[in-house]
């Protein structure tokens, strides 16, 4: 294969790449995809049990069916927003949230909450709270 041929087959490569991980793609995504990247090991999905657990995929599998501007319009159940982050027990709030970033929760398992971050359509789940002790559930 010539020198100029690799190069242009390099090319290509590399453009595909960009393509596929191009924040413009995530954004035209209209449902939610989620993420446990980020969870906090004190509030891990390992420390729900096993019926927790199960519930939580079945509550994943019912929000992936609605598009992002139903579940923000709160035409879900089960979806709260939790606006004062410092309602947030202190050292629980990672560094990857930003200032402006809302914490989002959803019920599983009852009124159990898992919360996390929205950025685009990936919701960064971050913490499941089944025994209420993340926030000030008021």
């Amino acid at each position: 294969m010539s020198k100029k041929l690799r190069s242009r087959a390099l090319k290509k490569k590399l453009k595909r790449e960009r393509e596929i991980t191009s924040p413009s793609i995530l954004s035209q995504i209209k449902y939610p995809i989620f993420c446990l990247h980020y969870l906090d090991t004190r509030y891990c999905l390992t420390k729900c049990n096993q019926v927790e657990r199960a519930s939580f995929a079945n509550t994943i599998r019912i929000l992936s069916k609605f598009p992002w501007t139903e579940i923000i319009a709160k035409k879900i159940s089960g979806c709260e927003k939790i606006i004062n982050k410092k309602s947030i027990n202190k050292g629980m709030l990672p560094s990857i949230i930003s200032e402006d970033e809302a914490v989002i929760g959803f019920h599983f398992h009852g009124k159990k909450p898992m919360a996390g971050i929205r950025r685009e359509c990936v919701f960064h789940i971050i913490w499941f709270d089944p025994k209420f002790k993340l926030y000030d559930h008021g």
